[in-house]
């Protein structure tokens, strides 16, 4: 018993050494990104299908409206969405009901996930938590097991891609939007691998 929690331990330091890695190489701009065009639908699909048997074990449903086709690399858009969609589970109560959004607005690409949240934040306390290692204070969930990075990864991401991740809470809904230019797209048929240095 011993052993299994000293792994399960280092298995959490691993993760938490390679997610502050990821961060530190996105913030100094040194991630090798390759951005396609990619219907983002397809991309919210997998992570709903991925993550919908956590949310039912909890009685919980996630919808996905809008379209959506953007710049991006898929492979980090689907952390982040993952991330989020994940976020969403461990803080909503039991049969809550999440909603995945995409839009482009005036030349922009919106990934809005909202969620029921029942504890008072204030904006400050939002902002802080796409800091490295914040989690919410005094919080009751039985899942909030997370390092602190998740939110904090997103926001590089975002950097990488040129936009930013925001969060609100309005009338006990948490909503994070992630937004960043649809407009400079390479030729779909054309893949334009960026070294950002």
């Amino acid at each position: 018993e011993t052993l299994h929690h000293s792994l399960e331990e280092l298995n959490r330091l691993q993760r938490m050494v390679s997610d502050m890695l990821f961060i530190a190489r996105a913030d100094r701009g040194g991630t090798l990104s390759t951005f396609e065009v990619v219907n983002l639908n397809e991309i919210a699909v997998e992570v709903v299908e991925y993550l919908e048997l956590v949310a039912s074990d909890n009685d919980q449903s996630i919808t996905i409206s809008g379209e959506l086709t953007a710049p991006c690399d898929p492979l980090m858009l689907r952390r982040a969405i993952t991330n989020l969609v994940s976020n969403a589970i461990r803080y909503s109560p039991p049969e809550a009901h999440i909603e995945l959004r995409l839009s482009d607005q005036d030349g922009e690409a919106v990934v809005d996930i909202s969620n029921p949240f029942n504890q008072p934040l204030s904006q400050s306390d939002i902002d802080r938590l796409f800091d490295r290692f914040a989690r919410l204070e005094g919080s009751k969930t039985r899942q909030n097991t997370g390092l602190g990075l998740g939110l904090s990864i997103v926001q590089s991401i975002m950097r990488v891609h040129g936009g930013r991740a925001c969060a609100s809470l309005e009338s006990g809904v948490f909503r994070v939007q992630l937004r960043w230019s649809a407009l400079q797209a390479a030729p779909a048929d054309q893949q334009q691998t960026v070294a950002t240095r």
